[in-house]
């Protein structure tokens, strides 16, 4: 009964369609024709043909109406529902013109802007629909704009949806995950017939950034559970394809992807493309060509006649995936077609076809991961070829594509506004540093041109403590890029907020709590999000952050390194650790073999190190001599007129204290040198100088006296007295050592010394916490996430006396995610930090010698070195001796701070010699005054 009341329906309007356009129509029946065109497009189950008739009349109701402020309502109205028509058929571009004049004819009468919500949500989506993600992101954040002034508005579950394929095609997929389940929480409010559906899909969104962040198990498992829902099947299988071709296990892939129906709607590009991709991890690659020229061809018929051929980033893939099929096959001059048809895919503005030319401006636009695999695929398929014909041409054309890669890389990290994301970025571009430095090294040996081993420096330098050197950057142009004060204000107040909630999740009782709270994280995220588009709307700012960072070598060596001081910067690059050496008189390299007695023993002495048992002798010489030999030596030359070394770790030699290694005379490198270790050469040019006012002191020792009935299960550091009693400033001791009054008192300190207690986390680096004295509250933590975001930015140093102060979990190309990384993440240039849990004597002998030397004038370095001398010398503590007791402590930060020792040896010298002149002067006057008779 209820498809005949609809046929009797379509007939009826089609024959009043019929009548209007014979007789011409008037105003009222236009209005008549629209409310007959609005019942049409409610229908239920409409088909092709009642959209067809649905649009004409909604085409004709515009035309004939008039133009006024009466009528604008009904104008809005129907050019949003030609454009939803439009897009339903796939006609993006034709929706989006439609869009744009309800929201032309919103603005001109001045409807209500609530209305605007669907057009800009709309344009977005179609935008999304045809790649063209900057339009798309501009619409959906003026459709944010409009819900968050009316958040009763409906549609909000697919504006976030939208949002998070936004990240997800950017490969930002932990923001992803956000913004999806943001779009899940809402539509579970909402009351809708495809209720059901929009979550499945939103879950799939889901379970596909997971994917993308190598959580497979985690994505497998929530694909699998939407499958008996019968709802986005072949999504769904396609998914689970995907999942196990990132996993190398094509014939698990295929067993998912030859389950997908082609009866049913899906995207037949994507398909052909994980079938390729199957087929090409199979080796099978007639096959796999068969499924890629498929989806060029599916691309070309979905083309709109008459217009050029758009670029989509699925074809970007097929053209991807033929080109790594060709490297299969050797063919490297098809291969590199490929890639470079790819790249043009990828490139909104890139059209060139000259495989030897690659975009000129990386940071520009929406730019994908994609296009960085693309590129970083294209260099070294460049660099195959020069391998078989090298020539200056070819060399240039290989190092012009790593450029073009890694700026790329350094455009997407920085445009993440995670930390998260950042990280993953690192440690995706890592293998691409390690294969763009050992080519410039391989060149260099080949030309011994200099230009070619400052370049391997540099990009050496940028692959290290890339996330915290562009949060430490971009903390600084906060400061001076004219941002108004109200947006820091409450950037502030977000990461306050949310270092709130990690603590309240830490406390959390109850499932329901800790969903709350997770909601509300996620929330507060999302406006941390929103807040960091507004600060990338400020002209300064943007072009200040996105600005290439460069490492001048030169500058290095002019202005940074001070004579008799060298840099000796380490590289990890598979089977080999590239050694750099910059002086003021130029710059070396070294290599040794990363093999397995190396790697035997630099786990054997990091483990003897970290195992303190009283009368056990120290058993780590041998392998203090070998990794000597395999690091230092090679140097030896170019370091026998210095005195300081800047020592720049990477990966594994992060967690080692290189003064604890031995020459074949057994003398520590500690005997030879003081060492200043930094996270990459990018930090000596913006280090800074300073010294410090010791009346500004902050001292804190929480558990000096500290009895076994208190709250706290933390050990008395009986030592800790007599470590701070020579200092002066604040002092917080005991009981008056909380976590409230250190908060209260960092921001005005010159110096903070904590004589405390410190857990590393390794599975979590963000709770790894310093402890102060136990509250009723049991509020004595203070974590690493609150740290970062702590107002060190005055203080001059820190001396952690604490335990595994820099220890923590170990990202590759990033370093150790430690307590240490976030002081200096907070703004504070040098730090005294422990590698390991330390012994309480022989720290606070150090650190007493440490400050002692300092007020004499010595540097940190210096000072620090002279300390642990001063105990391996003192016949008192000859059981603590050996390096387990005194290489735990580690100077970070500024290498130039000059000893100011030297300058008062120099200020007494030329005292003495103006006491010289004058005497020997006097004594002449004397003479002459004798010899005339005056005296």
């Amino acid at each position: 009964m209820k498809r005949v009341f609809i046929l009797l329906l379509f007939i009826g309007s089609a024959l009043f369609v019929r009548l209007f356009a014979q007789t011409g129509g008037d105003h009222k029946a236009g209005l008549v024709l629209y409310k007959e065109a609005i019942r049409l497009f409610s229908l239920p189950n409409p088909t092709k043909r009642t959209d067809s008739l649905t649009m004409s009349g909604l085409l004709r109701v515009v035309s004939t109406i008039r133009a006024n402020r009466g009528n604008a309502p009904v104008f809005f109205d129907c050019y949003e529902k030609i454009g939803v028509l439009k897009q339903t058929y796939g006609l993006h571009y034709e929706a989006i013109a439609f869009y744009q004049k309800a929201i032309a004819s919103c603005m001109r009468y001045n409807l209500s802007d609530s209305l605007l919500f669907n057009p800009y949500l709309h344009c977005g989506s179609a935008y999304y629909s045809r790649h063209s993600f900057d339009s798309s992101t501009h619409y959906l954040k003026k459709a944010e704009v409009i819900f968050l002034k009316y958040p009763a508005l409906q549609q909000a579950h697919h504006l976030y949806n939208s949002f998070g394929a936004i990240y997800y095609e950017a490969g930002n997929y932990q923001q992803s995950i956000n913004y999806f389940q943001k779009a899940v929480q809402i539509s579970q409010r909402v009351e809708s017939p495809d209720k059901a559906h929009y979550l499945s899909g939103f879950k799939s969104n889901i379970a596909s950034a997971l994917r993308h962040l190598e959580q497979y198990d985690a994505a497998v498992d929530m694909y699998k559970s939407m499958i008996p829902l019968n709802r986005n099947r072949n999504e769904l299988f396609i998914n689970l394809g995907k999942t196990y071709l990132e996993r190398v296990k094509p014939d698990s892939a295929l067993h998912y992807l030859m389950r997908v129906s082609k009866a049913d709607k899906y995207n037949p590009i994507v398909l052909e493309n994980a079938l390729g991709h199957a087929y090409l991890q199979k080796q099978r690659l007639s096959v796999a060509y068969t499924h890629l020229n498929r989806a060029l061809l599916l691309n070309q018929k979905n083309q709109v006649r008459g217009r050029p051929l758009q670029k989509n980033i699925n074809i970007g893939l097929t053209y991807k995936l033929l080109a790594d099929g060709e490297q299969q096959r050797h063919n490297l001059e098809k291969a590199l077609q490929y890639y470079q048809r790819s790249i043009i895919q990828l490139d909104n503005n890139f059209n060139d076809t000259i495989v030897y030319r690659n975009p000129s401006d990386v940071t520009a636009g929406f730019r994908s991961y994609l296009l960085f695999e693309s590129l970083a695929s294209k260099a070294n398929c460049l660099q195959k070829l020069h391998a078989k014909e090298p020539n200056p041409e070819s060399l240039t054309s290989v190092i012009q594509t790593y450029e073009s890669a890694l700026k790329l890389a350094d455009y997407i990290e920085k445009s993440f506004d995670t930390e998260d994301a950042q990280l993953f970025i690192v440690r995706k571009v890592a293998p691409v540093y390690q294969q763009a430095v050992t080519f410039m090294i391989h060149a260099f040996e080949q030309t011994k041109n200099k230009a070619h081993l400052e370049r391997a420096f540099r990009w050496a330098e940028k692959s290290k403590a890339a996330t915290l050197y562009i949060n430490l950057k971009n903390s600084q142009i906060k400061s001076y890029a004219g941002i108004p004060d109200s947006l820091l204000t409450k950037e502030r107040n977000l990461k306050f907020n949310q270092s709130r909630l990690f603590l309240r999740m830490d406390k959390a009782a109850t499932n329901g709590e800790v969903t709350a709270l997770t909601s509300e994280m996620r929330d507060n995220e999302l406006a941390l999000s929103r807040l960091a588009d507004k600060l990338n709307d400020c002209p300064n700012y943007h072009r200040k952050k996105f600005s290439l960072d460069t490492i001048n070598v030169t500058y290095l060596q002019r202005k940074i390194i001070r004579p008799h001081t060298a840099v000796i910067s380490y590289f990890q690059a598979n089977d080999k650790t590239y050694c750099f050496v910059l002086t003021r008189n130029g710059i070396y390299y070294h290599a040794s073999r990363n093999d397995e007695q190396y790697y035997r023993a630099l786990h054997t002495i990091n483990a003897e190190l970290r195992t303190i048992v009283p009368g056990r002798h120290y058993r780590g010489g041998v392998h203090a001599r070998l990794l000597y030999d395999r690091l230092i030596k090679p140097a030896e030359q170019e370091l026998i007129s210095v005195k300081s070394l800047i020592i720049i770790p990477h990966n594994e030699l992060t967690l080692l204290p290189f003064e604890v290694l031995e020459d074949t005379s057994r003398a520590y490198l500690l005997e030879k040198f003081d060492v200043t270790y930094q996270y990459a050469a990018s930090f000596l040019q913006h280090q800074k100088q300073g010294s410090i006012d010791w009346q500004n002191m902050l001292v804190v020792a929480p558990f000096d006296s500290i009895n076994r009935g208190s709250v706290t299960t933390l050990a008395r550091l009986p030592a800790s007295d007599q470590e701070i009693a020579g200092l002066t400033g604040v002092k917080l001791t005991n009981r008056a050592a909380t976590k409230k009054s250190f908060i209260k008192r960092i921001a005005n300190a010159s110096a903070i010394h904590l004589a405390t207690h410190a857990v590393a986390n390794s599975d979590d680096p963000s709770r790894s916490y310093i402890a102060f004295y136990p509250t009723g509250t049991n509020d004595n933590r203070l974590y690493a996430h609150e740290l970062r975001t702590a107002p060190l930015s005055n203080v001059q140093l820190i001396f952690l006396s604490a335990c595994e102060t820099a220890s923590g979990k170990l990202i590759g190309g990033e370093g150790v995610m430690s307590l240490s990384r976030a002081l200096s993440y907070a703004g504070c240039p040098n730090l005294v930090t422990s590698l390991w849990k330390a012994e309480d004597h022989t720290t606070a002998y150090l650190s007493i010698r440490f400050y002692a030397y300092l007020r004499k004038g010595y540097g940190f370095a210096e000072a620090l070195r002279s300390a642990k001398i001063d105990l391996i010398r003192d016949g008192r503590y000859a059981q603590f001796h050996s390096p387990q007791y005194w290489s735990h402590l580690v100077f970070i930060g500024a290498s130039n701070q000059a000893s100011s020792h030297v300058y008062l040896w120099l200020l007494a010298a030329s005292v003495g010699l103006v006491g010289l002149f004058t005497g020997w002067w006097l004594r002449r006057r004397k003479r002459k005054l004798i010899s005339s008779g005056v005296i």
